[in-house]
């Protein structure tokens, strides 16, 4: 309370008011301990407003003060995102009999910045609703500016490109905050297209875009899979200088995260892309940027371009630019910001695993490991990959050595397929005594390594060690199982797989896939349990009830 008075006289002397402290009423107390919201907690601003009751404001001298007061606890809680507060302090003022305390341009520009911050859209989208409805408050650009952050932070992308468009139909000067906020909402959407519209948009209007323009664009790319628009945006930033000097990190730094983002939709859209754009793309950091940007920012860049490099099959060099990533963070260990981490070392397996090359997946795995880098079920995943890539590699190394001969093909076929189980579940061994806590995805990846093989009692028996070290299948996981089973005849064994999805709730009976059903019903006619078909019962015409439900009084009988 003592902080409460000293803060009331103060802002009193400050506006040469002679009003005392025992002529407020009560009115003005509530926004007065309101706007006393930054040196209080947090819960003393209702608590309080409790406390002091209602009451009407006088017309005195105290009213220029109070309109101040309010004024001052809107920027409060518009820095702080007291969305309750700043509402209520536009209620009360909204309230006041005298027209001079009604809610001005910057009240609503506060309000609707709390709102913003807090991701409270529906207020944003009200609260502009009410600058028009109001005498002389047509809504800002600020204002949309902020409402449009809120409907980016809240989810709610399609209101914040209506809001983008309602803000331009009514005159309002869209600037290049307000562009970014619309382009920050179509990348959380990953909608591509209304990110490069936006930006011809831009260009149309004669609007600069800066960096954060063309990252959030090349974002929304990378979400889309769309490598060749998001290369060329690259080439656009660069060619424009649009990275920013006051970013985050610097121009450099948001340059690499820019062409981070384009590598990795490069991979996202396949190998193509990656082949064709992903040399261009680490091209522009050649020129110093990767150098000066942060260590984060590099390991991310070497990272994405290993992945461009595995989507187009150059395992090999992949695992160069691994090594000059370990180079350059002295041996790995990238936990302060620099170095090869753990993803990046999983990329690179992965690339490998891409390329059937089994021998350089375990040599990559031992470096992860000597890095310090514990290896996850990823991995592990990755490693099955590698196994069966390898495995078909030889399979048509094989096929080519024996020519047309199929007998001595089937052979050699036979000879590589023997041993897979082996190899599966000396993976899962190693996955297990790791420590790494098990997934589902390296127990899906073993199942499926074994339906290519044929060999379903090892993919039942996959499941069964999945269950025993408390990791449930999914339904991906039983899809492959049935499908090996299906393949080798085992029709006891798919029925018993069905039971156990339905009983396990893996599955519910009437999600079952359309395979699943077939495999269902053709089970059981395989052993024999299935019903004989009855027969259809004679057409017997239909017995009409006509009036007092007398039988058979003939088509219309007992019609009015």
């Amino acid at each position: 309370m003592a902080a409460s008075m000293t803060a009331l006289l103060l802002a009193a002397r400050r506006r040469r008011s002679s009003t005392s402290f025992s002529e407020i009423a009560p009115g003005s107390m509530i926004t007065l301990a309101l706007s006393l919201a930054s040196f209080q907690p947090r819960p003393f601003v209702a608590s309080r407003a409790q406390q002091l009751g209602g009451g009407g404001v006088r017309r005195t001298t105290e009213l220029r003060l109070l309109s101040n007061a309010t004024r001052d606890a809107l920027s409060s809680a518009a820095a702080s995102g007291e969305w309750q507060v700043a509402l209520k302090l536009m209620e009360e003022a909204a309230a006041a009999e005298d027209a001079g305390e009604r809610p001005d341009r910057d009240a609503y520009n506060s309000a609707v910045t709390a709102c913003s911050r807090a991701g409270r859209w529906r207020e944003c989208v009200e609260l502009l609703g009410a600058m028009r409805a109001a005498a002389a408050t047509t809504p800002t650009a600020y204002a949309y500016n902020n409402a449009i952050a809120g409907c980016s932070r809240a989810g709610e992308y399609a209101q914040a490109l209506a809001l983008l468009d309602e803000m331009l139909a009514a005159g309002v000067a869209a600037d290049t905050i307000s562009f970014n906020a619309a382009l920050n909402a179509a990348r959380h959407a990953g909608d591509w297209e209304s990110a490069t519209q936006l930006l011809q948009r831009m260009r149309d209007r004669g609007v600069a875009a800066d960096g954060r323009s063309y990252s959030a664009a090349i974002a929304a790319c990378r979400a889309g899979g769309r490598g060749a628009q998001a290369a060329r945006l690259v080439g656009e930033m660069v060619e424009r200088g649009a990275a920013d000097a006051d970013a985050d990190d610097g121009a450099a730094t948001q340059l690499t995260i820019a062409v981070s983002d384009a590598l990795e939709a490069c991979a996202r859209e396949g190998a193509d892309a990656s082949l064709r754009h992903a040399p261009t793309l680490w091209a522009h950091l050649d020129g110093g940027a990767l150098a000066a940007a942060g260590g984060r920012a590099q390991t991310r860049a070497h990272t994405a371009y290993i992945r461009a490099l595995g989507a187009g099959g150059r395992w090999e060099e992949a695992v160069e630019l691994l090594g000059a990533l370990e180079a350059a963070g002295g041996g790995g260990g990238g936990g302060g910001g620099g170095g090869a981490d753990a993803v990046a070392y999983n990329v690179a397996i992965h690339a490998c695993a891409r390329g059937g090359a089994k021998e350089a997946c375990q040599s990559l795995l031992a470096r992860m490991r000597a890095a310090g880098h514990a290896p996850d079920a990823y991995t592990f995943a990755s490693l099955l990959h590698a196994t069966r890539r390898a495995r078909r590699a030889r399979s048509a190394e094989a096929a080519a050595a024996a020519g047309a001969d199929a007998d001595a093909l089937a052979e050699i076929v036979g000879a590589l397929n023997e041993g897979d189980a082996s190899e599966v579940n000396e993976a899962l061994d190693e996955m297990e005594a790791s420590g790494a806590p098990p997934a589902v995805a390296a127990y899906g990846a073993a199942v499926d390594a074994l339906r290519r093989a044929g060999d379903w009692e090892a993919s039942v028996a996959i499941l069964k060690r999945m269950r025993a070290a408390g990791v449930q299948p999914d339904g991906g996981c039983y899809d492959a199982a049935l499908a090996a089973c299906h393949r080798a005849g085992a029709w006891a064994a798919v029925r018993d797989l069905l039971f156990e999805m339905r009983g396990s709730g893996a599955v519910a009976p009437e999600s079952f896939t359309h395979f699943q059903k077939r495999l269902w019903k053709q089970a059981k006619r395989e052993l024999g349990l299935a019903e004989p078909a009855s027969r259809k019962p004679k057409w017997e015409p239909k017995v009409f009830a006509g009036r007092g439900g007398g039988r058979g009084r003939g088509r219309g009988r007992g019609r009015k």
